[in-house]
């Protein structure tokens, strides 16, 4: 039977989307840009189930350079994303967007985070492999996220689209119950399945099980897509 811990504290969540924008996702636009919205419309859905937590998102999309198009911010704040925000280009600088991005949360949220008032959902989701990188390297980006996911405050989760993201994954220690892959053409589906993921996740931090699911964002169910 799964335990309970009717006093934990840890009650706000930053669900943080690191999204590929190379050249490759070129016609991903309306569906990159609308399941993002729909995330926004159910992490609402979450505060106004759960007003006793507090939500954030945030959005890092990449390419051969690094952009936040979200800051983390309270999701009563979020705006959806214009039609526009998404233009596919360039190359794939996946280590350079996964190192920015916790050094943008950390530079933030490190008190809260080791406060263990807050924990933090990373989703990252590319169609190809890293290859123009300036600042980290796979040993860099998978030593940080070995620290973070082994304080139990870090959930870090890997979407391949059209490749297998085993590999990559593994080699960024992200944790292989973590990992998907799904088909382009099925990108709403995929999106479906994240918001219930993070309606899970929520869920966990209201009964009290968050301990004993927090690495564990995806479920069986999910498992293709």
């Amino acid at each position: 039977m799964e335990t309970t811990d009717n006093n934990f504290t840890n009650k706000t969540t930053l669900y943080h989307f690191i999204i590929d924008r190379s050249g490759s996702m070129r016609g991903m636009e309306n569906m990159v840009v609308g399941g993002y919205n729909e995330h926004i419309s159910g992490v609402k859905n979450l505060q106004a189930t759960y007003p006793d937590q507090k939500f954030l998102m945030s959005l890092t999309v990449f390419d051969h350079e690094i952009t936040t198009l979200v800051h983390p911010s309270p999701i009563e704040a979020l705006q959806e994303l214009p039609a526009d925000a998404f233009t596919p280009r360039g190359s794939t600088a996946l280590l350079d967007a996964i190192g920015k991005s916790i050094h943008l949360i950390e530079s933030e949220f490190t008190k809260a985070i080791q406060n263990d008032e807050m924990s933090v959902v990373t989703i990252i989701i590319t169609d190809g492999e890293e290859n123009c990188s300036q600042f980290f390297s796979y040993e860099a980006i998978a030593k940080q996220i070995k620290e973070r996911d082994g304080t139990g405050k870090w959930t870090f989760s890997f979407i391949g689209c059209d490749f297998d993201a085993l590999n990559i994954s593994e080699r960024l220690n992200i944790r292989r119950e973590n990992v998907r892959n799904f088909e382009k053409r099925n990108y709403d589906i995929m999106s479906g399945f994240m918001d219930d993921s993070m309606a899970r996740y929520a869920e966990a931090k209201s009964n009290g099980s968050f301990k004993k699911r927090v690495l564990n964002f995806f479920s069986d169910e999910d498992s293709k897509f």
